[in-house]
């Protein structure tokens, strides 16, 4: 059986101390500051300012840490729905690209909308789920003319 502490000394040296042969850290103070929001978290949050003006470098964390475990729920269904919202497009490529690239740069930095410092990165996002609402009704007025 493998262990949660085994893991974790497993993840860190294949992916965070391994590039400095095991001397730095590369993850900036990453890796405490998400240990300290799993020790922390709690259903209703923390509050933005819990970590003194630091944030998690990492969306999802930074929504455990700050808001708590059910608004975190809440945004991962709306993940699944956007998800589910992109697969009924038939064209759909541009979505699957924008919101996959979101993803991944939001398990690196923080594009939570109340604690981002990126705040062209979240006003984008957000253009984007415009589009998404609204593709239906476009590519409808484009056929009718």
């Amino acid at each position: 059986v493998l262990s949660y502490n085994y893991l974790e000394q497993l993840f860190m040296r294949l992916c965070i101390k391994k590039w400095h042969g095991g001397a730095s850290d590369i993850s900036s103070g990453r890796t405490e500051i998400w240990r300290t929001v799993f020790e922390k978290k709690n259903l209703w949050g923390n509050g933005i300012d819990y970590m003194n003006g630091m944030d998690a470098h990492n969306s999802f964390i930074q929504i455990m840490g700050t808001n708590g475990i059910i608004l975190f729920i809440v945004f991962i269904l709306f993940m699944g729905i956007i998800i589910t919202k992109i697969l009924k497009i038939k064209n759909k490529m541009i979505y699957i690209n924008f919101f996959g690239a979101w993803i991944l740069v939001s398990m690196f930095e923080n594009l939570d909308i109340f604690t981002c410092r990126s705040i062209g990165t979240v006003f984008l996002f957000f253009v984007y789920l415009v589009f998404l609402m609204f593709e239906e009704t476009q590519i409808k007025s484009l056929k009718q003319n």
